[in-house]
């Protein structure tokens, strides 16, 4: 399948992370990618979620009066707005905006502290976000954040908050990353963050049988925009489906895997904390990152499927942690066999993001296909 035969190529390509080849060469692997998944985000057709709403936005958005007059943030609206001087053509517009998208994300792979493993993160990019070939507004507001990241290591404030800021302008779920500044630098033992852990996980479940959701739509000074919002995502989440209504897969059950992959991502960072820490300077920012966004998504995502999109900020940070992994091995031999169980994570990762919504990525339709036989929602 197409999905997998990238997979494929991009787990070949990773094993170049830990042999001799020049650092160029490597480089070249990974904007040759950026390229390629910019180039198949700008000729799909009738493929992936939410397709008529922000086809149909785009074709609306004639003046900023009109793009800023819904739902949609005014950096996307602005962006819109620009690009429709120039083009009506809708392909031409999802490849500048995956190209704006792919290329932070391809700056901050190959920065300097992450330089020993970005083509292992790239390719656990792809299984995470599938190479971002389907951005929304929200994909370009993870890339402003997960760029942001960078000014966390480096204790710069103000280019962290400029950064944020821009994020909003995207999606406006990415304020909750603010939190991660000053809490990214918090030092607290293993015994608390376990007992954190599982307190936020008790917490969930008791808000979930209080039904606390519907709480939130009595909190003053709510806007009426946000409230309806919020309704027509309560209304979705009771009848078992995703925040965009069109899951294959069962809420509970999405729930409970995304738990459990939880897990499977947090017993190794907390059991080998000790000896990356030594390895890589800047692993305890990283990994207080990722515990705040499985806090976050214990306490809250059980609610509602469209809350663990907050959870998402922190989640991304997962692609630069997992690679070191790879580095604690003492010979090449070791190093492959720990790259092939991050890899094979990867690709439970995969198969799980395109299950979810099986009939709107597959098959992969471009602007070259005729007969298009798929119901978009």
């Amino acid at each position: 399948m197409f999905y997998f035969f990238i997979f494929a190529l991009l787990f070949c390509v990773g094993l170049l992370d830990f042999s001799n080849v020049h650092e160029s060469f490597k480089r070249c692997c990974l904007w040759f990618f950026i390229f390629l998944f910019v180039l198949l985000a700008s000729i799909r057709w009738q493929t992936g979620t939410d397709w008529n709403s922000y086809k149909s936005y785009f074709e609306f958005a004639n003046t900023f009066e009109l793009a800023t007059s819904g739902s949609f943030e005014a950096g996307y609206a602005l962006l819109t707005v620009i690009l429709k001087q120039f083009t009506s053509d809708y392909s031409v517009f999802l490849g500048v905006f995956a190209f704006v998208t792919l290329l932070i994300k391809g700056v901050t792979l190959q920065y300097y502290k992450y330089s020993e493993f970005f083509l292992t993160a790239l390719l656990l990019f792809y299984c995470y976000y599938i190479g971002d070939i389907f951005p929304i507004r929200q994909s370009c507001a993870l890339a402003i954040t997960l760029f942001s990241g960078k000014y966390i290591i480096e204790r710069k404030p103000i280019h962290f908050l400029v950064c944020l800021y821009i994020s909003t302008l995207f999606h406006s779920s990415s304020f909750v990353f603010v939190i991660a500044y000053p809490l990214a630098v918090v030092q607290i033992n293993n015994k608390l963050i376990v007992f954190l852990l599982i307190t936020s996980a008790i917490t969930g479940y008791v808000l979930l049988s209080l039904n606390a959701l519907n709480w939130l739509l009595f909190i003053p000074g709510m806007g009426d925009q946000a409230q309806d919002k919020l309704e027509a995502y309560t209304l979705i989440t009771s009848q078992g489906k995703d925040a965009r209504g069109t899951s294959m897969v069962d809420a509970n059950v999405s729930l409970i895997t995304g738990i459990v992959r939880k897990v499977i991502v947090l017993i190794p960072i907390i059991l080998f904390r000790k000896q990356l820490t030594a390895r890589f300077d800047f692993f305890p920012i990283l990994f207080n990152i990722i515990i705040l966004g499985a806090i976050f998504y214990f306490t809250l995502g059980s609610l509602m499927p469209i809350l663990k999109r907050g959870a998402s900020y922190f989640d991304y940070f997962e692609v630069l942690t997992l690679p070191m992994f790879v580095f604690l091995g003492k010979n090449k031999w070791q190093r492959t066999a720990i790259y092939c169980v991050i890899a094979s994570y990867g690709f439970a990762k995969l198969y799980m993001v395109l299950s979810y919504f099986w009939d709107l990525y597959v098959p992969f339709y471009t602007i070259f296909t005729h007969n298009i036989d798929r119901v978009m929602y």
